[in-house]
């Protein structure tokens, strides 16, 4: 069975609530009220919508606010906030485009134009969420050739760099030498990717070290003829 695609509307006027549950019932999502911004921002440590709709006047924290806070959070920030406000002042629009907002909604709310809205939220979250998806798998799969690479590249390593050190024939140790350097140059490759992996999930250590230019310059020129 398909997942309902769950709304959750943030007003301090319960008929608010009823009013865009009374609009959208006909659309199948999961609707939840909240009274208060704070009330969301609790809820949202343990579970998340795929569309908020929040009203921009309420007291203690207002809806910019709230959305603001929501949106500073790497966790939070992907979803989708329409604002829903009784203001309709191009100030308003700015500060709440400011505060994160990704649409705007002015009170009296139409139907037509809340359902379409919510829609085109909703098409842009399961579209983040695909590519999300997506991209996980690939750093996964990545992470997963990497780790099994790394054992037997190694081994492979070692063998060859054993071999150099006995007492071969001048062609045999020219072979084991092609096989330690392509051993060298896939080990390289093994370690971009897993540098490009700790990068995209933001575990990449820079450590800083002094570089002679003069050598690397040198380096690059005899490896460009």
């Amino acid at each position: 069975m398909e997942r309902k695609q769950s709304v959750w509307v943030v007003d301090d006027e319960p008929n608010g609530f009823e009013v865009i549950e009374l609009l959208l019932r006909r659309e199948g999502h999961h609707l939840t009220y909240f009274n208060s911004g704070k009330a969301i921002l609790n809820q949202l440590e343990s579970s998340l919508p795929d569309v908020i709709l929040l009203d921009v006047m309420m007291p203690e924290i207002d809806g910019i606010e709230t959305c603001r806070r929501i949106k500073a959070n790497s966790n939070w920030k992907p979803i989708p906030i329409i604002i829903v406000t009784a203001l309709d002042s191009k100030e308003d629009l700015a500060r709440s485009l400011a505060a994160g907002a990704d649409d705007f909604l002015t009170k009296p709310v139409n139907g037509v134009e809340l359902r379409a809205r919510v829609r085109s939220m909703l098409r842009i979250k399961q579209q983040y969420d695909a590519l999300q998806a997506s991209v996980n798998l690939r750093r996964d799969l990545s992470k997963l050739v990497v780790e099994d690479l790394r054992q037997p590249m190694s081994t492979l390593l070692l063998g060859s760099h054993l071999l150099l050190q006995s007492h071969l024939e001048p062609k045999d140790k020219e072979r084991a030498e092609m096989v330690h350097a392509a051993g060298l140059e896939i080990d390289g490759i093994i370690s971009g990717l897993l540098r490009l992996a700790k990068m995209e999930s933001g575990r990449l250590v820079l450590n800083r070290v002094e570089v002679d230019f003069n050598e690397l310059v040198e380096v690059v020129v005899a490896n460009f003829p």
